[in-house]
């Protein structure tokens, strides 16, 4: 049995632990004892059921993320399981999935697991210790290489195997084949070990003991031993409004309607509240009872059923009947609008949200504060940058949650070389249900909603409309809206793939708002300080919107991006123009793949959509030498 790390030994915050300290994979701690830092196997959690949150919509998402994976690698479905998937039920719901989240108080600890790889070496003479009890742990720390004359500090080998089926285990040396029991030699340089007697050496590569792929040696802190897989959902705390789009017959366009300003927040909200039919019912028991009571007046029966009439909303004059029947006619294609009514549901939280800073207000805080010489400009700045509306809004409820990981980084965009990376599920906490890990997070962000107008002259002027693809009247808030649920298709945007240009609409509009949302979450992280990895994108693109929020894994202090957003927004705008225009590997990256590492790309927690889909030109234009041809960018004057 390996030693096992003690509970005080490993604290980390519940987000940290959620990205980077989840079950099955090697950590780095410290010995504050003898100063100095070791690696372990995280070998599970000490947690606890994450509750007051929609776990149903939740797992759903879940869902819809592992399909997606398992879509995107292509993987052939065999008896209901995937060979691009391992570890996960066939079907995520709460009837088989618990969500839990590390337990932390000053006596109990989340991480639970041992030092791990257990092989170490004298420093000075490489000689091999292996620990394999328990007893042994204290040799570790306290004791000096046994060896005569030596005396040397004993280091950790810092190599393990892991394999893109999955499987990931420690380096295993086993004793000369020629003098068991003798003193094995570590040459690091090469990847050997040596009999300190015959000197015969072993190499140690091995073939994975599950798919049997030659494996090599890696560092166990590199970072391809485990990809988190993970997701950020807007927790919907109004259960009602969740369970109306779900359980209502006509509820996701309803949710459209009152978005498309067809129906009224007042008539919406009492919708949400008493619901459709137990409405109609009421209206009905209304009308009957004015109509006897016109009646008891001695108004006629056909003049009261009149105004009776007037004064309650019947079917005929319902207006939430009118409201749906005006939605259908504005959208295309009905069936798509539950995903676009739940993503209206999030926006909705942010946008009324209970602490919000408009424009308006940063304009006047950076007057009193003296951060501008002329703050009015800020409205003519958003204008500029083709936004319609930016505010700031605090107390946003999110879910982070973790789902699984992968041992070798995959590009799903591109076909998969010796066979599919597997997305393995966590391991099991529970006997009756399988876990995936979640924390909640009530945060601060900006949202930034764009301005359909200049979206639509910008793909017009760019050839991928035409005059007659336009709304008939571009001063209609109804008809310009209803366009981009029309057009940009979201079912079409999955987290592992690159969009296909075959629906061009979707694939100049999206890369267009998540190129941006990037530029933003850079700038903005360059002006407060921060690590651009604190701060993360969600993106609305049928909206189209993009809010950008601290997701504070670093413990910083809140209100970094209020900041920035009253008292530098025209910096931070010009600072995201510049991120865009710039790259260190230009003009290689401006001129092939117009995103990379140098300029645009955030970390996996902090994009959407795993840095697919972004593209520099499309904000600053571009000209192909070859063919001549000019593509004009969002942001040129």
């Amino acid at each position: 049995m390996m030693a096992k790390l003690k509970e005080n030994q490993v604290t980390r915050s519940t987000s940290q632990a959620l990205y980077k300290y989840v079950p099955n994979r090697w950590i780095d701690f410290y010995f504050s004892s003898n100063r100095r830092g070791y690696t372990a196997f995280v070998k599970g959690w000490s947690s606890i059921p994450l509750e007051d949150i929609n776990k149903k919509r939740l797992l759903r998402k879940v869902s819809n993320a592992v399909h997606s994976y398992q879509k995107q690698c292509g993987s052939i479905i065999e008896g209901g399981e995937s060979r691009s998937t391992k570890g996960f039920a066939s079907e995520i719901s709460p009837d088989t999935y618990t969500v839990l989240t590390p337990r932390v108080s000053e006596t109990d600890r989340a991480i639970n697991g041992y030092i791990s790889p257990s092989i170490f070496f004298c420093e000075k003479c490489h000689q091999i210790h292996r620990f394999k009890r328990e007893s042994q742990y204290s040799y570790i720390m306290d004791k000096k290489c046994a060896r005569p004359n030596c005396g040397g500090n004993l280091v950790q080998l810092r190599d393990i195997y892991y394999c893109r089926c999955g499987w990931a285990g420690e380096v295993s040396i086993g004793d000369c084949d020629y003098h068991p029991g003798k003193p094995l030699l570590m040459r690091i340089r090469d990847h050997k070990y040596e009999c300190s007697v015959c000197h015969r050496t072993t190499i140690i590569f091995r073939k994975c003991p599950e798919c049997g792929e030659r494996l090599t040696p890696n560092n166990v802190l590199d970072s391809a031993q485990s990809f988190v897989k993970s997701l950020s959902v807007i927790d919907l705390l109004d259960e009602k409004m969740d369970s109306f789009l779900s359980d209502e017959q006509d509820g996701a366009e309803i949710i459209t309607a009152n978005y498309l300003s067809l129906l009224s927040n007042e008539e919406f909200i009492k919708t949400v509240k008493y619901g459709r039919e137990n409405q109609k019912e009421f209206q009905q028991i209304t009308y009957e009872k004015m109509l006897q009571e016109f009646i008891s007046q001695g108004i006629p029966e056909e003049y009261a059923k009149t105004a009776a009439e007037s004064m309650v909303k019947t079917k005929d004059n319902d207006p939430v009947e009118k409201a749906i029947k005006k939605t259908t006619g504005y959208i295309t294609d009905t069936s798509k609008l539950d995903q676009f009514a739940e993503a209206v549901l999030e926006y909705n939280t942010i946008k009324n949200s209970e602490d919000v800073l408009l424009l308006s207000d940063a304009v006047a805080r950076s007057r009193e504060l003296n951060t501008h010489p002329n703050p009015d400009i800020y409205f003519e700045i958003a204008r500029k940058y083709g936004f319609s509306l930016v505010q700031a809004s605090d107390k946003i409820p999110f879910i982070q949650c973790a789902y699984g990981y992968t041992r070798e980084f995959v590009d799903t965009a591109t076909a998969p070389k010796g066979g599919p990376v597997v997305l393995v599920g966590f391991p099991d906490e529970t006997p009756e249900k399988k876990t995936v890990y979640a924390t909640k997070l009530c945060t601060e962000g900006v949202l930034f909603e764009f301005d359909h107008v200049k979206i639509l002259k910008w793909l017009k002027k760019n050839g991928v409309i035409r005059d007659g693809d336009l709304p008939v009247d571009l001063d209609d808030k109804v008809e310009l809206r209803a366009w981009f649920i029309n057009n940009v298709d979201t079912s079409q945007i999955e987290p592992f793939s690159i969009l296909s240009e075959d629906m061009p609409v979707t694939y100049y509009v999206y890369r267009l708002i998540h190129t941006i949302s990037h530029t933003l979450i850079i700038a903005a992280a360059e002006i407060c300080g921060l690590d651009k990895n604190s701060l993360s994108e969600y993106i609305f693109p049928a909206i189209p919107a993009v809010f950008i929020y601290c997701q504070n894994t670093q413990g910083f202090n809140m209100g970094a991006l209020f900041s920035v957003f009253e008292m530098y927004f025209e910096k931070w705008m010009d600072g995201a123009l510049k991120t865009a225009s710039e790259c260190i590997f230009d003009p290689i990256c401006v001129e092939h793949e117009a995103a990379c590492a140098g300029c645009v790309y955030t970390n996996e927690i902090s994009c959407q959509h795993f840095n697919h889909d972004l593209d520099r030109t499309l904000l600053i234009g571009k000209y192909d030498k070859e063919t001549g041809k000019r593509f004009w960018g969002f942001w040129e004057d």
